[in-house]
């Protein structure tokens, strides 16, 4: 979710710039502002494709964090003793669950309006489907004639439908346009009029940009600048159309007439479950777009190349940094640090004592609880040390940052500790007869959910012969790993100064050894053992 939020932020930025590059310039041509608009929709989706591939710079900014004079200061933790152990409650507050459900309410609003646009895709694919091809009156000659005076070189399907309110354009490969039944008697002016207006729409792509600005809108439904920017884009897309028709030399008074007629006939689209196609008659509009059809003092003219180039430049500046840049807005609290302690086998473990150490060197102290969480005072941003220790596990010592609200919980798992085991191993002097004197130490105590394993068989190493001839001592440390069902998995010297006869010796006998398995919450589990085998000589 964080991503998507990351997303619409940085689509944000062409959306505005094109919102208010079409208020400075709201003397110019609607066909420039069209233009604009639609570079937005492009650079939209090139910020979040890019967005994915471009490399991020993080600016941070400071979170002001603002109490109240009135309220309270937080309760000071109190620490009390129970059998010698000291620990410390800090008060606790009950967390925010209202941004979880965030992401729900997000996939919500997709399937919605997902699901109204294919409804509208729908009966607009039904509809052509159902539509006859428009072969006789002046509808093939005109869309011919307009086609060849807009240079369209694609092929024009003329369709009319059994829907009496509808006439659109949809399409980009093969555009179709739909004509109601009642068209067909239409005047040769308003068929001319209409035809005009429609394949105004084709020549200038109009139907994809706005399709594909209909489905950027959905993935940010919850974005209001993309809602805006769909209409105006709709808007000033109908106005250049008009402006397209006037330019062929058609009086204002005669078009604005035409179209209100044209919108009467097609009174009843605003009714209707929409389609998703370009449409002369859409009521909303109607009469902001007369008036601007009765002003002779606009500018109706098509943007130049110049103006084009200077779009393409500006969107170019406007997405390599929206792409790039992220902007943080850093938590700098203090909030209390919580979480649970577990072990291996996802068990919550109780009475885990932890260290949290800031740069200063100042500590805080924390216990786990019965459910095996723990919580330490508020603390502020910045680069912490947690030192966690439990008899029978490994100690923990981990360095991390607390920057963003997520920071402040963390989650930690500790790993069985592992036994150590060392053994003595002496000979009498050349001149007298070797006597073994073993020595071994058990396994270190362990406590907590650990079952200790116990050795069941013991082999005690042979001091090699050819080294005590030659009055040699030595010391052999190895790591053993203790399978699940006791036996020595595996054995590995540890010291690269070992004597081979002494390293072999002391790693045949170890072999030998036989434990119970080690249980972790009464599960067998592996565990390392450290051995130190001392080669003496002794008179």
């Amino acid at each position: 979710m964080t991503s998507l939020l990351d997303a619409a932020l940085r689509s944000s930025a062409p959306i505005v710039a094109a919102l208010l590059a079409c208020m400075l310039l709201r003397r110019g041509s609607a066909a420039l502002r069209h233009r604009i608009l639609a570079a937005a929709v492009v650079a939209v989706a090139i910020v979040v494709t890019l967005s994915v591939v471009f490399p991020s710079w993080e600016v941070r900014l400071p979170r002001v964090t603002v109490r109240s004079v009135d309220a309270p200061p937080p309760a000071a933790p109190s620490r009390h003793e129970v059998a010698g152990v000291v620990t410390v409650d800090t008060p606790t507050s009950e967390p925010v669950r209202a941004f979880e459900i965030v992401p729900f309410v997000w996939i919500a609003g997709v399937v919605i309006a997902t699901g109204v646009l294919l409804i509208r895709v729908a009966r607009l694919v039904r509809l052509s489907m159902s539509a006859q091809a428009v072969v006789d009156g002046p509808w093939p000659q005109l869309a011919t004639r307009i086609a060849a005076h807009y240079g369209i070189a694609r092929p024009i399907a003329l369709l009319t439908t059994p829907a009496p309110d509808i006439l659109a354009t949809w399409g980009v490969l093969k555009p179709r346009v739909l004509v109601p039944a009642q068209a067909l008697t239409w005047s040769e002016e308003r068929v001319y009029v209409a035809l005009c207006h429609e394949l105004a729409h084709i020549v200038r792509l109009d139907w994809p940009i706005q399709f594909g600005a209909d489905i950027i809108r959905i993935l940010f439904w919850f974005n209001p600048l993309l809602w805006m920017l769909s209409a105006r884009l709709r808007h000033e897309a109908e106005r250049a159309c008009d402006d397209a028709v006037l330019s062929t030399g058609l009086p204002a008074a005669d078009y604005a007439s035409h179209v209100v007629e044209i919108a009467k006939a097609c009174r009843r689209l605003s009714s209707r479950v929409g389609v998703p196609a370009v449409s002369i008659a859409r009521p909303s509009t109607l009469e902001g777009r007369v008036t601007a059809m009765l002003n002779y003092r606009l500018n109706r003219q098509t943007p130049t190349w110049h103006a084009m180039a200077a779009i393409v430049v500006a969107v170019t500046v406007i997405v390599v940094p929206a792409a790039s840049l992220r902007v943080i807005a850093q938590d700098a609290g203090p909030r209390a640090l919580t979480g649970h302690v577990y072990d291996s086998t996802g068990a919550l473990l109780p009475a885990v004592e932890m260290t949290l150490i800031d740069g200063r060197e100042l500590r805080w102290s924390a216990i786990t609880d019965g459910s095996g969480t723990f919580e330490f005072t508020p603390i502020g941003a910045g680069t912490y040390v947690l030192e966690v220790t439990l008899s029978g596990f490994r100690p923990l010592r981990t360095q991390f940052t607390l920057d963003t609200a997520k920071d402040w919980n963390r989650n930690i798992t500790l790993q069985v500790g592992s036994l150590e085991e060392t053994v003595q191993v002496t000979a009498k002097r050349p001149t007298q007869a070797p006597v073994p004197s073993p020595r071994s130490t058990g396994p270190v105590r362990v406590g907590g959910n650990i079952q200790k394993p116990k050795k069941l068989k013991h082999a005690n190493p042979v001091y090699p012969p050819a080294m005590r001839d030659a009055g040699l001592e030595g010391v052999v440390p190895m790591e053993a790993l203790i399978a699940v069902d006791g036996t020595v998995a595996s054995v590995r010297v540890l010291g690269a100064q070992v004597h081979p006869a002494f390293a072999r010796a002391a790693e045949a006998a170890v072999r030998q050894w036989m434990f119970s398995p080690t249980l972790l919450n009464g599960v067998p589990v592996e565990v390392q053992m450290t051995v130190s085998v001392r080669f003496s000589l002794v008179d």
